[in-house]
Order: C-alpha cells, then sequence, then structure tokens
C-alpha cells in the first residue's frame, strides 16, 4: 500500500493523474482490507484520491472523498482537533470550485473557528483558512468583510516567514475585493505585482493558483506583463 501510494502521489505531482489515481485508489483498497473503512489511517489516501480526481474534474468522486476525510478524522478526534479543522478547510475549498458558496462557508468558518482557539497565530492551516474564507467572501462580493480577513492574512503569512507565493496568493485575492470595494487603484496595483510574482519560474506556485490569478486580471481588464515600478 505504501509503495503504490507513494508511487501514486509522486506521479501526481507529474501532472500523470490517470496512472495516480489507480495506483493510489489500489492503496486505499489494500488499507480498507487492512484496517477497515473507518480507520483515520484511510484519511490521508483518501482526501489525497479526491485531489487527484478534482484534477480529473471528477467532481462528485471528489466530493464524496473530502466529506468522507473529515468524517473519519471528526470521528478519531473529536469536533475541535486542528486535523478536523484541515479536512473541512479542503472541503470547503473543493466547495468553492463547485460555486456551492453557502455549504463552503460553513465549513471553512467551522475550520477558522477550530484553529483560532487550538493553533498557534502562525499555524499554516490557520493562515490557509483565512484564505479559503476569503475567497468565499470575494466570490460572493463581500469586500467589506473580506478585506480586513485578507490583510490580516498577508501579515500572518510574513509573520510566519511563508514562501512568497502564498503571500502573494493572499495579495491577489486582496486586490480583486479590492477592486470589488471600489478601490480599484491599490486593487490593480495588487493584482499585478502578485501576478508577477506567481507567474515568476520558480514561484512555488502551482498552475492552478497561476490560473486564478490571470483570470483575476483578465476579468479586471488588465495585462499579464506590466512595469511595476
Amino acid at each position: 500500500a505504501m509503495a503504490d501510494y507513494t508511487l501514486g502521489e509522486m506521479l501526481f505531482r507529474q501532472g500523470h493523474f490517470t496512472e495516480a489515481a489507480d495506483l493510489v485508489a489500489n492503496a486505499l483498497a489494500t488499507q480498507i482490507f487492512l484496517y477497515g473503512e473507518d480507520n483515520i489511517v484511510l484519511a490521508g489516501t483518501i482526501d489525497t484520491l479526491g485531489m487527484i480526481q478534482q484534477s480529473q474534474e471528477k467532481w462528485d468522486a471528489a466530493e464524496v472523498n473530502a466529506r468522507k476525510a473529515l468524517s473519519i478524522t471528526k470521528n478519531a478526534f473529536g469536533d475541535s482537533n486542528i486535523n478536523t479543522a484541515y479536512y473541512s478547510s479542503a472541503l470547503a475549498d473543493l466547495l468553492i470550485k463547485r460555486k456551492k458558496y453557502k455549504e463552503a462557508e460553513e465549513a471553512a468558518r467551522r475550520a477558522l473557528a477550530i484553529l483560532q482557539v487550538n493553533s498557534t497565530p502562525n499555524h499554516q492551516y490557520l493562515s490557509s483558512a483565512e484564505y479559503i474564507l476569503g475567497e468565499v467572501l470575494v466570490a460572493t462580493k463581500r469586500s467589506k468583510e473580506a478585506e480586513p480577513l485578507l490583510r490580516a492574512n498577508i501579515e500572518r503569512w510574513r509573520q510566519a516567514e511563508a514562501p512568497g507565493w502564498r503571500v502573494a496568493r493572499s495579495e491577489n485575492l486582496l486586490g480583486a475585493a479590492l477592486i470589488q470595494a471600489g478601490k480599484s487603484e491599490e486593487g490593480r496595483r495588487l493584482l499585478q505585482a502578485s501576478y508577477a510574482v506567481l507567474a515568476a519560474q520558480g514561484s512555488g506556485a502551482s498552475a492552478e493558483i497561476i490560473a486564478a490569478a490571470k483570470d483575476r486580471l483578465d476579468r479586471a481588464g488588465l495585462p499579464t506583463s506590466v512595469s511595476l515600478r
């Protein structure tokens, strides 16, 4: 099971989704045989399979697996555990992609509430949960609430000395929120500068993150190649 999972995860990172899905599904079947269907050992494998399915645009299957990973973790560790919060955030992220914003917001707020109490101030899970809630707020055009959340999120990433793409991703989303709020000059500047960081070779940002940032530029009518001086 471990060999199949490790190879499957590597192939997933390389973009070989069909082969990756087969290997991770095989690993999961072995784990179920050994441990049963609800053992916490399965959660990470189910989560990875769900992420591969997202890349394959198998949205229904991916959502089933996101909910299963959350359910297993909640049953094992309880409602207030940071691992439960992680999988709640992961579910929220998927629901945003499916435009199920009401459910996404509920999952994101649950995750954030857990992490605000039970994690350290600069914990990556907390920062990620803030960003995901920010995505919901921007998608539902609630820029007044999104702006302070995202400004705090950017500062949290900086305090944690996170990779530059994480800061830039949050700045990009803040740029979109500011344009919604009528603060076009700052918003446009942030969109352009953050896209330049994300799209730079070796930035560490995924193709999905870069594409989302480009989409925000396009919707704002901004070019992707700009002078930032």
